[in-house]
């Protein structure tokens, strides 16, 4: 196998077979009270790439610069791997009509970690 045929692998596997639930932090403040609720909110989102800090997603709503998000990916395997992320850059993909998104990890479990570097190291072996 070509490293061109598993480079082509790896993509048909992030984008294709692993499954991403992306959250939204939306914060608001009452006019009468003025305390501020957070809520969460699911944005549709599919993943474009991985790597064991960040990760690059693709949306049709645009991301803020900092804007806090929960993460969840499902690997083909069935292993689930949580992290909390900010949204470090969006940018317009004119031609599907959505953003590509970069996050980062912020937060992330010990255990999930370790799922996500074995994941990844499969995935480089093909």
């Amino acid at each position: 196998m070509t490293s061109l045929d598993a480079e082509r692998r790896r993509k048909h596997i992030l984008r294709r077979e692993c499954k991403l639930r992306v959250e939204l932090l939306v914060r608001c403040r009452s006019r009468n009270t003025g305390e501020i609720s957070e809520n969460w909110v699911t944005v549709k989102a599919g993943l474009l790439n991985l790597h064991q800090n960040a990760a690059h997603i693709h949306t049709k709503e645009p991301l803020n610069e900092n804007q806090e998000l929960r993460i969840a990916i499902g690997f083909p395997t069935g292993v689930i791997v949580k992290a909390t992320a900010l949204a470090y850059s969006s940018k317009f993909l004119p031609k599907p009509e959505v953003y590509g998104v970069e996050v980062r990890f912020t937060e992330m479990s010990e255990t999930d970690r370790a799922r996500l570097g074995h994941f990844l190291a499969a995935l480089e072996r093909g």
